[in-house]
C-alpha cells in the first residue's frame, strides 16, 4: 500500500512538472528572477464616442477583461498597479485596471491625479519599495509621453506623442542598474 501511494505521488509530481516548467517560460522574465524594476505604461481602454461619458465603451470593457491573462502571461504578476485618479471627466483608468486588480489581488493605487504624473514618476524612481518590482501604470494618453520622460527615458527612444486612436500598446520600461530605462513597445493581440 505504501509503495503504491509513493508511486502515485511520484507519478503525479512528474506529470505536473513539465506544465509548471512550461508555464514559467511564458514570461519574458520569470517573476522570481526579476533583477530590475519594470514599469508597464498603458493608456486606458477605449472610450465612447460621446465626449461627456466618463466610462469605457463596450470595446473598452472587453479589452479590460482581456488584460489580466495577457499581462500575467507576458510580463508576470504585477506588484503594484497605479491608475490616474478618477475625476468628473473620466473613470476609465480605474475601469481598465480593475479586472487586473481583481484577478491578481493587487490593489489599485489612485493617489495621483492625471496632472500629477511627475509626482508618480518621482515616487517610482526614488521610493525603495518599488525597487525590483513590476509596476503597471494606466493613465490618460495625453500625459503618457511626459510621464515616460519624467521616469528618465532618453528622448528619441519612445514616441513623443501617444496617438489618440491607439488603445492596444504597452510601453515596457526596464530599469537596468543606474542607466536610463530601456523602452520596448508591445501591442496587445486583442
Amino acid at each position: 500500500m505504501r509503495k503504491t501511494l509513493l508511486a502515485v505521488v511520484l507519478f503525479a509530481s512528474l506529470s505536473i512538472w513539465p506544465c509548471t516548467a512550461l508555464a514559467r517560460h511564458k514570461y519574458k522574465t520569470p517573476p522570481a528572477a526579476q533583477t530590475t524594476e519594470r514599469v508597464l505604461i498603458m493608456r486606458h481602454a477605449e472610450k465612447p464616442d460621446k465626449s461627456n461619458d466618463n466610462n469605457l465603451a463596450f470595446a473598452g470593457y472587453t479589452r479590460a477583461r482581456n488584460l489580466p491573462p495577457y499581462i500575467t502571461s507576458q510580463f508576470g504578476r504585477p506588484d503594484y498597479i497605479f491608475v490616474a485618479a478618477d475625476s468628473k471627466h473620466s473613470s476609465r483608468c480605474t475601469q481598465t485596471a480593475l479586472p487586473l486588480s481583481q484577478e491578481t489581488g493587487v490593489p489599485l493605487s489612485d493617489s495621483f491625479r492625471d496632472e500629477d504624473y511627475q509626482k508618480l514618476a518621482q515616487a517610482l524612481t526614488q521610493d525603495p519599495q518599488f525597487k525590483n518590482k513590476l509596476i503597471v501604470v494606466v493613465w490618460h494618453h495625453e500625459k503618457l509621453p511626459a510621464l515616460v520622460h519624467a521616469l528618465g527615458v532618453k528622448d528619441g527612444t519612445f514616441p513623443n506623442k501617444w496617438k489618440s486612436s491607439v488603445y492596444n500598446q504597452i510601453w515596457e520600461l526596464d530599469f537596468v542598474g543606474k542607466h536610463r530605462p530601456l523602452v520596448t513597445i508591445a501591442n496587445e493581440p486583442f
